[in-house]
């Protein structure tokens, strides 16, 4: 136990001498640098109307083919969807004498996929509908269902909406489809999403 205790008071005390020589020595080091350059304030030239600084390389780069014989070969490129493609319906399907109501909105090309990603819908004035929204007629031997679960939102009012991935081919024709249960039947249905080749 001695024998620790002297060691660590001898750890100490190379610290300390290292520490007081050290400081001694480089003081006369930092002296005979002289003394130290103050910062001077520097002036921009190259500035806009608003003073920022003027950046060059800004927008889209140019790109010049100066030899049109030499094969470029493109790697790795992605498809890119036009806004053209992308698709988004809103309907208002209302009864008022029925608590169910329905109807076509919308027959996908023959020659496209409709890719759906959001559906939304409001319900009004009927509390919590039991409903089926949006029926995919032909997909199969059967109908696909894409339902909404509505909240209550108050004062009659009842939403749903949600994102989703859901393909219909081409040709096939969306029916929405919904049901209350106080005798009215009003519906604002809307998809969102886009069309692919198919």
């Amino acid at each position: 136990m001695m024998k620790r205790l002297t060691f660590i008071f001898a750890i100490a005390a190379v610290i300390a001498l290292g520490g007081v020589l050290g400081t001694t020595v480089f003081e006369d080091t930092a002296r005979s640098a002289g003394p130290a350059v103050a910062a001077a304030p520097v002036l921009e030239q190259n500035v806009d109307s608003n003073g920022f600084i003027k950046v060059h390389e800004q927008g889209t780069s140019r790109v010049n083919v100066t030899n049109a014989t030499v094969p470029v070969q493109v790697q790795g490129t992605s498809a890119i969807r036009s806004a053209n493609d992308e698709f988004a319906l809103t309907d208002t399907i209302a009864d008022a004498n029925h608590n169910d109501c329905g109807k076509d909105i919308y027959t996908i090309p023959n020659n496209k996929q409709l890719v759906i990603e959001f559906v939304s819908s409001t319900a009004r004035g009927m509390g919590v509908p039991h409903a089926e929204i949006v029926r995919i007629s032909g997909e199969s031997s059967f109908d696909a269902s894409l339902p909404f679960v509505f909240q209550l939102q108050g004062n009659g009012y009842a939403t749903a909406s949600e994102a989703v991935h859901y393909v219909v081919s081409g040709g096939k024709t969306l029916t929405f489809f919904g049901e209350s249960n106080t005798g009215d039947c009003d519906f604002v249905v809307s998809l969102g999403g886009y069309l692919q080749p198919w």
